[in-house]
């Protein structure tokens, strides 16, 4: 899933606030309870039973929840400072481009599914 930055991040910035230790991940290592995602209907479902949704946890999957399912109105998500230092790094495919060219970056949404991206020419594809 494609996601934009908003004008006030370059694209250096960004892949910093990206490599930093999400406080997400701070607060699961702290934690016994072990998770594990179900592809099939994106729940979360802890050691204790309990379950939430994929979209209540991760932020990223939040906003894009919000956006309309219409292909005729897609436009990439809007990612901030926050939302960036929360998100996993080994998600996210950064497609680097020359001078005045700005950056693409992608979210990938089911991280089961293996992708690859070539470093020449950016192109992405399923492994």
């Amino acid at each position: 899933m494609e996601f934009i930055l908003p004008s006030d991040i370059n694209d250096e910035d960004a892949l910093n606030l990206l490599e930093q230790v999400p406080n997400s991940h701070l607060e699961n290592s702290t934690s016994s309870a072990k998770v594990n995602q179900s592809i099939g209907n994106r729940l979360l479902i802890t050691e204790q039973g309990n379950t939430t949704r994929a979209e209540d946890t991760d932020p990223f999957l939040k906003k894009m929840s919000k956006y309309s399912p219409n292909p005729d109105d897609y436009r990439p998500v809007v990612v901030d400072r926050a939302l960036l230092k929360a998100m996993d790094p080994s998600l996210v495919f950064v497609c680097k481009w020359p001078f005045p060219l700005r950056w693409k970056w992608y979210r990938i949404i089911v991280p089961e599914q293996p992708v690859g991206r070539c470093r020449h020419c950016n192109k992405v594809k399923f492994n």
